[in-house]
């Protein structure tokens, strides 16, 4: 995993230079665009966008790996930082015309790291909204269950194949359905197994 994390580590300071530049000219550094080159470089800057996000997976997977990484353990109150992370996606949800259900009846606090589980949270939010299709419907759900909490990602997308369930936290793997679609490296929800695991808890998924 060295060899990853110092390879992705390089190329995100070339892709951050490329991308701030891209979105410098969308802006109109450089005068107006004719249609077909704004379309392009709108195209290219979703590119290194994914480019960015491929990056920081393998970079958060080569921390998890290394044996001393700990964890913060602080009060965190699940049901805040999910109402901040949908807010922090409402742009994603208003390009997609998607309607946010919250279905937070109580306030639900945990010990753990913070940032690592409003991670977990932007990750499987953003996968809910990829595989939803405009005008659908994503549902988040906190309930206390005994000494634990549940948080749900409803969405009324399509749905994951059955033979895909079984593997759909494992390194490298998406949806079969899914691959020529949307891009991505297949890690991110291995990211959100490790982090859930990390923290005593447990990940899974049901689907139709």
């Amino acid at each position: 995993m060295d060899f990853y994390s110092i390879s992705a580590h390089d190329l995100r300071s070339p892709l951050n230079t490329l991308t701030l530049r891209t979105q410098l000219i969308l802006q109109g550094k450089h005068g107006e665009l004719p249609v077909g080159l704004q379309q392009d470089l709108q195209k290219m800057d979703a590119d290194l966008k994914s480019l960015m996000e491929m990056i920081n997976d393998f970079l958060d997977l080569a921390r998890l790996d290394n044996a001393a990484y700990e964890l913060e353990k602080d009060e965190v109150d699940l049901s805040a930082l999910l109402a901040e992370t949908m807010e922090n996606l409402r742009p994603q949800l208003e390009a997609h015309r998607l309607t946010w259900n919250p279905e937070i009846k109580e306030r639900a606090t945990v010990v753990g790291d913070a940032r690592r589980l409003q991670q977990v949270l932007t990750n499987l939010i953003s996968n809910a909204v990829k595989f939803t299709g405009d005008r659908g419907t994503i549902t988040t759900r906190v309930a206390r269950c005994d000494r634990e909490v549940e948080v749900s990602v409803v969405d009324t997308g399509r749905g994951i194949a059955a033979n895909s369930l079984p593997t759909l936290f494992e390194r490298y793997t998406r949806a079969a359905d899914a691959e020529e679609h949307v891009p991505g490296t297949g890690l991110g929800l291995m990211i959100v197994r490790e982090i859930i695991e990390a923290h005593g808890g447990s990940v899974g998924v049901e689907s139709t």
